[in-house]
């Protein structure tokens, strides 16, 4: 006898019918379940960040002259999963020179000017402190921390 038989041919074909429907059952309902399972939320963050007046991250006030007041536009994200209090401090050679307190709710951005004015010449390390709460004690480690060099003198 030459090769399979008709019938064991359509036993064959039915029974990997069969299994190819049961793959797909499985397959679509792993897909149903998949998309109506909300996912795993993700680890809590925020967002901090400052750019140039003009919103871009450019032209940041990197030189003025004493007196001159530099601008900048600090941004938070709050996505933390609850409402949070942020308090952002601007540190000029470990002088603060300005606080700005803000309450935001998950999943809110918040962007405002943040101003500061050197008085003296030198090149001045200005700090950009994020913390968290209002009334923040500036000898603890801040949330978040950005820097930036401001070079002040006469020919600016």
């Amino acid at each position: 006898m030459d090769g399979i038989s008709q019938e064991t041919t359509a036993q064959l074909n039915t029974a990997l019918t069969w299994v190819l429907a049961a793959t797909l059952i499985v397959a679509l309902a792993g897909v149903v379940y998949v998309s109506l399972t909300p996912g795993a939320e993700a680890d809590p963050y925020t967002e901090f960040y400052i750019s140039g007046p003009d919103g871009n991250a450019s032209d940041y006030p990197t030189d003025l002259s004493p007196g001159e007041t530099g601008e900048l536009v600090g941004g938070i994200t709050n996505n933390e999963h609850q409402s949070m209090t942020y308090t952002v401090v601007l540190m000029l050679d470990n002088e603060s020179v300005t606080e700005r307190t803000v309450e935001m709710a998950d999943g809110e951005t918040w962007e405002g000017e943040l101003r500061f004015t050197p008085e003296e010449t030198g090149v001045k390390q200005l700090d950009i402190l994020l913390y968290t709460g209002a009334n923040p004690n500036l000898d603890d480690e801040p949330y978040r921390t950005l820097e930036l060099e401001v070079d002040v003198s006469e020919s600016n």
